[in-house]
């Protein structure tokens, strides 16, 4: 599935980890809204990934994306993160 998430030219200065982020938030919302019950999510963003399992302390540029993000997860039972590694990339 794919969810966009703006149609307005506003997302032209958003960083890497700010439009996953927000990409994730949207996501996370969809799935509460599908009543999903286990999801897997799996992400090459090791810095996203480990600031939802609460591993590392949040950069500042996605401090409200993530509070967002986190609120809903709380109300999902059968959710897990995982970081992958991007092979294209090596």
């Amino acid at each position: 599935m794919v969810f966009p998430f703006m149609d307005n030219d506003s997302c032209d200065n958003l960083s890497v980890l700010q439009a996953e982020t927000l990409a994730l938030s949207m996501a996370i919302k969809k799935i509460k809204e599908l009543n999903l019950s286990i999801v897997e999510i799996e992400g090459d963003n090791l810095c996203l990934m480990n600031v939802l399992i609460c591993t590392w302390n949040c950069p500042w540029n996605i401090n409200l994306l993530t509070s967002d993000t986190l609120f809903y997860i709380r109300f999902l039972q059968g959710l897990c993160f995982r970081h992958v590694v991007d092979e294209s990339r090596c």
